[in-house]
């Protein structure tokens, strides 16, 4: 199971992928790979350990939030949500761990506000 193998990977390993996708950032201040996103629209990533997984989880773990992201993934009805509704970013600073029922209901306001009310950046 992919969530269990996210546990193997350290914050070092993860800044090191992060770094290594990071192609541009675009005016909204996402951050996107040159990677062909997955049907699913998420950046894909292969992983030297032996699996892939979606980027913008790694960013997380880079991002030494690996304690959400085990939350988003021990429980069925959270997830990583970006609050920028771009599915490619992997900027952390637009990715939060939340309710899907929140995550709906956060659909519906205008892309580039973040989870306080600011502009994402």
């Amino acid at each position: 199971m992919v969530a269990h193998r996210l546990d193997e990977i350290t914050p070092l390993m993860a800044n090191q992928i992060i770094n290594s996708h990071h192609h541009r950032t675009t005016s909204l201040g996402c951050w996107e790979s040159q990677a062909k996103p997955h049907h699913s629209g998420y950046a894909i990533v292969s992983v030297s350990i032996g699996f892939t997984t979606n980027l913008h989880l790694i960013a997380l773990i880079a991002d030494n939030r690996h304690g959400e992201l085990k939350t988003a993934l021990g429980r069925s009805n959270f997830d990583v949500s970006h609050l920028c509704h771009n599915r490619t970013c992997f900027n952390p600073e637009h990715l939060i761990v939340e309710s899907i029922q929140h995550d709906g209901y956060r659909q519906q306001e205008p892309v580039g506000v973040g989870k306080n009310g600011d502009e994402l950046l």
